[in-house]
């Protein structure tokens, strides 16, 4: 791994959540609400070979939204995290190879891979009315992934 790939994993997955948060949470303090849905990964969960940066940014995005939680609480903030395990992205169809695909979407216990429109309606949920004595959680999107403990 080189120092170029570290920074720019760093820059996008946990600078690029930081500096978002930091332009909304004036104007949500000023409202005393607000709703803030942070993107972590099912990889913020274990590691996996050849993505220890990215897992490891997408950790720091739980750990960030729980502090936010804390802090933002009192301002009648809510903030929380969506952990997708996989989804079928171009960034997916570019970093999961055919037959890599095939083996995750066996150990998925609902055996697909992901839509977007999972992702969406989790948030569209933590956004709702219906959410709003939920913070500081991440709510892993991922088939059941998060629960299979990798042994067979």
């Amino acid at each position: 791994m080189t120092d170029e790939i570290w920074d720019r994993t760093l820059d996008v997955n946990l600078k690029g959540v930081f500096l978002c948060c930091r332009a909304v949470i004036p104007g949500m303090k000023e409202r005393k609400y607000g709703k803030i849905v942070n993107i972590s990964s099912v990889l913020a969960l274990r590691g996996s070979a050849y993505y220890a940066h990215y897992g490891a940014t997408k950790a720091g995005v739980v750990a960030f939204t729980q502090g936010l939680a804390v802090e933002l609480g009192p301002h009648n903030i809510n903030v929380n995290a969506i952990g997708p395990g996989v989804i079928d992205t171009p960034m997916a169809a570019h970093d999961v190879a055919p037959e890599l695909r095939q083996r995750l979407q066996k150990r998925i216990p609902l055996r697909r891979i992901g839509a977007p429109r999972d992702i969406a309606n989790a948030v569209l949920f933590l956004v709702s009315d219906e959410a709003s004595y939920i913070t500081g959680q991440c709510l892993y999107v991922c088939g059941g992934l998060s629960a299979e403990a990798g042994l067979t």
